[in-house]
């Protein structure tokens, strides 16, 4: 359907030889011409589908005067109307699998080429990308498309034109030269005078690329940056950041606290200000967990079925874009998100076991391209039974012989534990998180603490018996 509307507008026929279709499976198809306005010379455009890759396959006319085929591809062609053409219809002539066919194409308009373009003067003669100037002259074309003006580098946009008049905007990527007019690429002119390209602001690329986090150091790539730091504001999403590092081309600033997830821009006094050509990301960032900061000397403990309570920056507040995680060499459990806010994520750990793992933490910005965010880990983080002392083994012995004392909520770092016996410290051996291996101290028959950093204290319920306690010390002398 979508062919033979085509074929209606441009008023293509089609006609072939013997019983042979050009619509058959695998029979070319011709779907435009442009431009359809031309002179001798001029490139054309054939866009279609199945056409040769061949030129020798394929022959193309105007008005019966062959035209000079340029490149062939299976989906457009690029020809030359030649010299003494008149205007008349296109005719593509095909040949293939022992079958001719021939496509007729649009009415193409053949006429003399436009004059090249006269330039009288133009300005202002100076400026930064995205100067505004002002060519006056004559033999300008009205239709945009077909004039191409360039300041020594990429096309300049095109705001207005006339007979007598271009307005243009100066792009970035323009060169201090003399600015070219292209006309309907057949003649290009260059202005006497040459434009002058001022200082200007330009960001080329941020490391990191993707994202950071509040507190970390970002390098800007770019130019026209002043190497006085104080000439240079940068702000994230509207929050000033500070500028610890500059020179012409390289800028370097601190993500501030309470920066969040939007427009990057750089403004230098006297220069001018330029804004990244993405929303810059602020990664999320775990400043403690349960109220002990990450990274101290213990794991932090949560009992089964607690919550886990994560302090930082850039959490959001939609639960459904947050995911917590507990992950070790052997599997990975994920927690479920009770609550967010900006700064706080407060996770349920699961009931069933006892866990010991790196904390995961993923943050699923509400951007319009589908941005993932790479998780934040911190940790170790160990779910257990609540602390409790169950009991020990033997239940009698003497000072400096052995004793495992067993439970819930311990912890593997054994300088993170105290194990008092009647209140006088024991020397830790072995530990886990759930036996205790001990030496027993000079201490008097009684219950049997044990303390773990963050998690407090539980005592067993039952007294350990300290059999032939040293009579040399009293327990006045028992340093605790």
């Amino acid at each position: 359907m979508r062919a033979k509307l085509l074929t209606i507008a441009l008023g293509i026929a089609v006609s072939t030889a013997g019983s042979a279709s050009a619509q058959d499976a695998g029979g070319p198809v011709l779907e435009s011409v442009r431009p359809i306005r031309g002179w001798p010379g001029r490139t054309l455009v054939i866009s279609g589908r199945g056409l040769p890759a061949d030129p020798n396959a394929m022959t193309v006319e105007l008005d019966g005067t062959r035209m000079t085929i340029d490149s062939a591809h299976p989906d457009r062609w690029l020809v030359r109307i030649p010299a003494g053409a008149r205007s008349g219809r296109i005719v593509l002539r095909t040949r293939g699998d022992g079958r001719a066919r021939m496509l007729t194409g649009p009415v193409i308009d053949v006429g003399e080429a436009p004059p090249r373009a006269v330039v009288d003067r133009f300005e202002p003669d100076h400026g930064p990308p995205g100067t505004l100037v002002t060519f006056h002259g004559r033999q300008f074309l009205t239709d945009e498309s077909e004039m191409i003006v360039r300041f020594g580098g990429p096309p300049a946009r095109i705001e207005h034109a006339s007979p007598i008049e271009l307005r243009v905007r100066v792009p970035r990527g323009s060169r201090t030269e003399r600015p070219s007019i292209e006309i309907a690429a057949t003649h290009t002119t260059w202005t006497d005078r040459t434009f002058r390209v001022d200082a200007h602001v330009a960001l080329t690329g941020l490391r990191p690329a993707s994202a950071a986090p509040v507190g970390a150091q970002v390098e800007v790539q770019g130019a026209g940056f002043s190497r006085r730091a104080s000439d240079n504001s940068v702000t994230l999403n509207g929050l000033r950041a500070r500028v610890v590092d500059v020179n012409d081309s390289h800028l370097a600033f601190v993500v501030p606290v309470g920066a969040t997830t939007g427009p990057l821009v750089v403004d230098v006094r006297g220069v001018g200000r330029e804004q990244w050509t993405e929303p810059f990301v602020v990664a999320p960032r775990i400043a403690s967990v349960e109220g002990g900061s990450m990274g101290a000397r213990g794991p932090t403990f949560v009992p089964r079925g607690g919550l886990l309570r994560i302090h930082g920056d850039n959490f959001g507040t939609d639960p459904g874009r947050v995911w917590v995680a507990l992950e070790n060499n052997v599997r990975r459990w994920e927690l479920t998100v009770v609550a967010v806010s900006p700064s706080l994520v407060v996770a349920q750990t699961p009931r069933g076991e006892d866990i010991e793992g790196e904390l995961l933490l993923g943050v699923r910005p509400d951007l319009p391209w589908g941005y993932t965010l790479p998780a934040v880990r911190a940790g170790p983080v160990i779910v257990t039974r609540p602390l409790s002392v169950g009991g020990f083994n033997p239940i009698e012995e003497a000072p400096g012989r052995r004793v495992i004392v067993w439970g819930s909520g311990f912890t593997p770092v054994a300088r993170d534990v105290r194990v008092l016996f009647s209140g006088v410290p024991a020397r830790i051996v072995a530990a886990s998180a759930t036996r205790l291996t001990v030496i027993v101290p000079n201490a008097r028959s009684g219950p049997v603490e044990v303390a773990v950093r963050g998690r407090g204290t539980a005592r067993s319920e039952r007294s350990f018996r300290v059999r032939g306690r040293a009579a040399a010390r009293s327990d006045a002398s028992v340093t605790r």
